[in-house]
């Protein structure tokens, strides 16, 4: 039936009127929010500034006082149990705030729903889908690219949106899709950290540069490839991103795969330290999930696999400094494996950090390097911000308390010094 010209004119000046509405709704409601966000943040902080760590739920931990400080005159008992009283205050104070942003994003939405409810049927707004690149490695895998999309909203809120998005969200893709890895998911540990705009992403990859190298009494897979500055994160042992534009750290540790098929993967031990600079410190440890004497053929004949024993673990400290030409790089690292830094700006340009190529690419390389160390950059003076050096103690000691790396369904907050 044709709708006469007073109907038609009548159902614009209603969706006129419900868009004006609407928009009113979205703008006092974005306004209202953004006070109670201000505020939280404030809050978080201050926390974290003072030392403490702020949990995702608003809870509080109070930093750990050294027993050390006793040393200086220090009651150790009582500044632990002020800083344990103080972290309890500061979550009421925090979870009071986060409940009012959710307060107030219900109310916005409901403004908003209730200014559209207004729309003739066929004057009602759709959904739009918007898509914006994909993740290294994912190609025209569809799959693959949901499935990083799904891991960073889970992280972030909202879908990856820049080429350094999708970076992050490869690395944070939960699954394994190279044959070898027969399914078997990495293990992925995260912690949030301070921006730093425009600094974009920093990868780092440690992969085996063979085929295969020796292990006991099975051979291990190796990753079979040189230095790529555009290294898929499932084509090295351990992968670690630090998202400066987001605010993240992220370390995954890949299976680990027999050359009899057997593979088993570990979670990977990192500890992050962070300067108010931006400046990152990563401490690693990554232990083979097939170690030695360990197989469904050798019972095993130690309390601790052979790698644990022995140190032959793939370890290192290395320190992330952004400046005005990008992030220089200094560590202590293993002579083995192979070690690639690359820093991606915000466009998506990619530059070379750091290429450190094991000390042998042959298949005993692991065993006869792992165990050993050396030196990459000017790490002397990286340390220097993280280190003193205590008198009564005879050595250096950390300053500043490091945060490990914990669960993506709850990320811990590094510590800024």
């Amino acid at each position: 039936m044709r709708r006469s010209a007073d109907e038609i004119h009548g159902d614009a000046r209603k969706v006129a009127a419900a868009l004006e509405q609407g928009a009113t709704a979205a703008t006092n409601g974005a306004a209202s929010i953004g006070s109670a966000k201000e505020a939280a943040i404030k809050l978080i902080d201050a926390a974290i500034d003072d030392g403490f760590k702020v949990n995702d739920d608003g809870s509080v931990v109070a930093p750990q006082v050294f027993s050390w400080l006793a040393l200086y005159g220090i009651d150790v008992l009582a500044a632990q149990a002020a800083r344990d009283e103080m972290a309890k205050s500061l979550s009421v104070l925090i979870c009071s705030a986060l409940d009012a942003i959710g307060r107030e994003d219900d109310a916005a939405g409901k403004a908003i729903a209730d200014a559209f409810s207004t729309l003739p049927t066929a004057g009602k707004p759709g959904e739009t889908e918007v898509f914006i690149g994909s993740p290294p490695g994912g190609g025209d895998n569809a799959e693959r690219t949901n499935a990083a999309s799904t891991a960073f909203e889970k992280v972030f809120g909202r879908a990856p949106a820049s080429p350094t998005d999708w970076q992050t969200a490869s690395a944070l893709n939960p699954n394994s899709y190279l044959d070898k890895n027969q399914g078997v998911p990495p293990e992925i540990v995260v912690s949030r950290i301070k921006p730093v705009p425009g600094q974009g992403v920093v990868r780092a990859g440690l992969f085996i540069p063979a085929a295969e190298v020796f292990n006991i009494p099975h051979d291990d897979l190796g990753d079979n490839r040189d230095e790529n500055p555009h290294f898929d994160p499932e084509s090295s042992r351990v992968s670690m991103l630090v998202d400066y534009e987001n605010g993240l750290v992220i370390a995954r540790q890949n299976p680990s795969v027999g050359d009899t098929g057997a593979v088993n993967v570990e979670a990977p031990d990192v500890d992050v330290t962070q300067l108010d600079d931006g400046t990152v410190r990563l401490q690693y440890h990554a232990v083979n999930a097939l170690p030695p004497f360990k197989s469904e053929y050798v019972p095993e004949v130690l309390p601790n696999s052979l790698a644990e024993v022995s140190g032959a673990t793939v370890n290192g400290d290395l320190i992330l400094t952004p400046g005005d030409k990008g992030v220089v790089a200094a560590g202590n690292i293993g002579n083995y494996p192979s070690l690639e830094v690359y820093q991606d700006d915000p466009s998506g340009s990619t530059r070379t950090v750091l290429q450190d190529a094991a000390n042998s690419g042959s298949p005993v390389g692991p065993m006869m390097n792992l165990p050993f160390h050396h030196i990459v950059g000017d790490y002397t003076k990286s340390l220097e911000d993280f280190q003193f050096y205590d008198p009564y103690l005879g050595k250096p000691l950390d300053i500043w308390q490091s945060t490990p790396l914990g669960s993506v369904d709850n990320p811990p907050v590094a510590r800024r010094y």
